[in-house]
């Protein structure tokens, strides 16, 4: 089956950002592979974690709290017109370099948006602020509109943004699918 790639916006205004852990043949995301309900995933296989580096040159200025980190709090946006089709909100964000105390599949992701968008993709943006989601089910976005805030909730050891897109309406249950980004809208240093 043939498939349009889709094509994304960057998911923040501002900074300068690094999509790093991407699609590399050695990224941690590309070789994932989730055995669920007698089934294997690979959800990540084309995932970024995104991080903000700051004005020192590094993606914090400390390590102890979460507002250490210059990306924490930041606004998410629709990378693509879409629908949101699945969220979960109301995981407390990790102390940075500490898990939650129990994994499991209803966490990992932590809070998480996940939007349809027209390729017949699903992006999901996961590891968001708790409380700070700003859209609500079924809701139709426009590229550009505000999501939620960066968090570091989930399987996360610091705040950062997790990026996927796949073929399903589920972060863990689907198969990740490529994308490209948009040549038009690049992210402008500050």
């Amino acid at each position: 089956m043939r498939r349009t790639v889709p094509v994304l916006d960057p998911p923040f205004r501002d900074g300068v950002w690094v999509a790093g852990d991407g699609p590399a043949n050695d990224s941690p995301h590309r070789r994932t592979i989730l055995a669920i309900d007698g089934h294997i995933h690979q959800p990540e296989r084309f995932a970024s974690d995104w991080v903000k580096v700051g004005p020192n040159g590094d993606s914090h200025h400390g390590t102890a709290h979460n507002e250490d980190y210059w990306d924490f709090g930041e606004p998410v946006l629709a990378v693509a017109d879409g629908e949101v089709t699945a969220l979960a909100d109301g995981i407390p964000d990790n102390t940075p370099h500490t898990l939650a105390e129990k994994m499991t599949r209803d966490n990992l992701l932590g809070n998480f948006v996940i939007l349809h968008i027209a390729s017949g993709g699903y992006v999901t943006y996961a590891h968001l602020q708790r409380g700070s989601l700003k859209v609500t089910m079924h809701q139709h976005v426009t590229r550009g509109d505000l999501i939620a805030l960066l968090g570091n909730s989930g399987q996360s050891t610091a705040p950062h943004l997790h990026l996927q897109v796949t073929d399903g309406n589920t972060g863990l249950q689907s198969e990740g699918i490529p994308f490209v980004r948009s040549e038009e809208h690049s992210l402008n240093s500050s």
